[in-house]
């Protein structure tokens, strides 16, 4: 039975396989990201963007087994109850092919399919310097340079992941990586007994999309220590050999928060230099998934109303944050495409990740209030309990905010596939002026989110495959309400509906009748519309066989 506000209650369940038996310490970031998709209205406008939609929590570690345990889990769960569904998954890492051919991805893209989406973060990498990348001809040597400044909590430089990958689908090992120290502006090649000491270096052809495959574990803090050198850094001679008949392309990557590729020349070998990129950063593990809707961040707010620190006529101050972004633009943190799957966009979309502001978890191990990294946006009182909003970023803010247009999608048109979803985002996106008219670019994907004219879309792929939705509903229409218009979308067909707009002394402005309003018909009200509207507050009032809605809105000074 579904509950007041429409969404289907879920039990608690066990997942029979049994990896979900660790107790997870979480820091909020799971509650924060599920109330941006689907948290319930309060009363402080923080609700999610599909707030009637039912919630499956699942805490994972995040390895690739129990991932794809899980999705395959919500899956199965939605089927019985003959329900679409829209997973979302905010994390990622850097180390992998990035063409989306691994076990892990394959079968995480086949769960999906009609009425089974998943929606993924790009990262946060941005300007992380985690990449570079060449095309080599035979007998040709670049050098990247690879630096670690922070140590862990025990003072130690903790290990650094890096991985080559070559572009030729040959099973054939043909590049040359070859490792040195940088100390004291010496380049020294070092022994092989310090390289097995202070690094785990393999190479192969992988055998699920044929590619060369370089793996490197370094031990930074053996290496610095042996140099006796805090500030050593490692070089990698990359070298295609003459006997090599074709230029090579390969791409290698760094794990993020574990060092960095260095744009500063090697000393001499400024020609040979390669220094970092910021593309081909998508996500591994989630926004690689083939079937995956890939998202980044656009910046659509720099701060946040302080809850805690009033000003002393009670406003809260809205505090910047983020001072280095432009509203509407990419964010500065959000990874950037493309991706190497030849077939497939990465990014997708970009939605807003700069400080979204959701549900704080208060019962997360650490969790204070007050801290300078905890930016509290409300509070509220429920009895004897305290709940708190806040303000974080990331595209594990975009991800999720995504995942609620999708399950607004999904609700409007139940059989939508990815492709569907893709092509929905391909053509109601909005496209900012840096874009200059490109379709698609690797820094904005199709371009910032437009849930309703995606929910427009929807609609209309519903009443074109056949899916038509009861009329008189309870729910007859969305509404995008902004300065420039008014607009009244139809949820369903009806036999009549009756729009009118009226001043609060009862005056009416504007009054439309329709005759068998289609599913996925719109109602556009402009400024133009109301010409004897003074500024201030108009009532809007749809009437259909089935229900009244009614809200209250604000005409603009001109």
């Amino acid at each position: 039975t579904p509950t007041r506000d429409g969404s289907l209650p879920v039990d608690s369940t066990t997942i029979v396989d049994g990896t979900d038996h660790v107790d997870l310490q979480g820091g909020g970031h799971g509650t924060h990201v599920a109330a941006i998709a689907a948290g319930s209205e309060v009363g402080n406008h923080f609700h999610g963007v599909a707030p009637g939609a039912s919630l499956l929590l699942i805490p994972s570690t995040f390895e690739g087994a129990e991932v794809i345990e899980d999705v395959r889990f919500i899956s199965s769960f939605a089927r019985r109850r003959h329900m679409p569904w829209v997973t979302n998954l905010s994390f990622g890492s850097q180390i992998g092919p990035h063409d989306g051919t691994t076990p892990y991805d394959r079968t995480l893209s086949t769960l999906t399919g009609p009425g089974g989406i998943i929606v993924a973060a790009m990262g946060n990498e941005g300007i992380d310097d985690l990449h570079v990348g060449a095309t080599l001809q035979p007998g040709q040597t670049r050098y990247v340079r690879f630096t670690r400044t922070k140590t862990g909590e025990d003072g130690v430089y903790p290990d650094a992941e890096l991985a080559l990958w070559g572009q030729t689908p040959d099973r054939a090992v043909r590049f040359k990586l070859r490792p040195y120290v940088l100390t004291q502006g010496k380049l020294l090649p070092m022994d092989a007994a310090f390289w097995q000491r202070c690094a785990d270096i393999r190479s192969g052809a992988d055998r699920h999309n044929l590619k060369e495959h370089w793996s490197v574990r370094l031990h930074m803090n053996r290496v610095r220590v042996d140099l006796n050198d805090p500030a050593a850094e490692v070089v990698f001679a990359i070298s295609l050999p003459a006997s090599v008949r074709s230029e090579r392309t390969f791409h290698f990557w760094c794990e993020r928060h574990q060092g960095r590729f260095s744009p500063t020349a090697v000393p001499g070998h400024a020609a040979e230099h390669l220094a970092p990129t910021a593309d081909y950063l998508v996500g591994e593990g989630a926004a690689t998934i083939p079937s995956a809707i890939a998202v980044g961040s656009f910046t659509s707010r720099k701060d946040y109303p302080d809850a805690l620190h009033p000003t002393p006529r009670g406003n809260r101050p809205n505090v910047v944050l983020n001072g280095i972004d432009q509203v509407g633009l990419r964010s500065y943190f959000s990874s950037n495409g493309p991706g190497l799957d030849t077939l497939r966009v990465r990014p997708t979309v970009l939605a807003p990740g700069s400080m979204v502001c959701s549900a704080l978890n208060a019962l997360a191990p650490g969790f204070n209030p007050e801290a300078k990294t905890t930016f509290i946006a409300d509070v509220l009182k429920r009895g004897d309990r305290t709940y708190y909003y806040g303000a974080m970023q990331g595209t594990s803010m975009a991800s999720p905010f995504v995942a609620g247009c999708v399950a607004l999608w999904l609700q409007a048109s139940p059989t939508l596939t990815p492709a569907d979803i893709t092509d929905i985002i391909r053509h109601s996106a909005r496209r900012p002026s840096v874009m200059q008219k490109a379709e698609w670019t690797p820094l904005y994907g199709y371009g910032r989110i437009d849930a309703y004219k995606g929910l427009l879309l929807a609609l209309k792929h519903a009443a074109t495959t056949g899916i038509a939705r009861p009329g008189h509903s309870a729910a007859p229409v969305s509404l995008s309400l902004t300065p420039e218009a008014w607009r009244i979308l139809f949820n369903a067909p009806e036999s009549q509906a009756v729009v009118t707009v009226s001043a609060l002394d009862g005056r009416t402005l504007f009054s439309r009748t329709l005759s068998r309003p289609a599913q996925g018909s719109e109602v556009v009200i402009t400024p133009a519309d109301l010409p004897s509207a003074a500024p201030g507050i108009l009532l809007l009032r749809i009437v259909t066989p089935g229900a009244v809605v009614t809200r209250k809105l604000v005409n603009p000074a001109r």
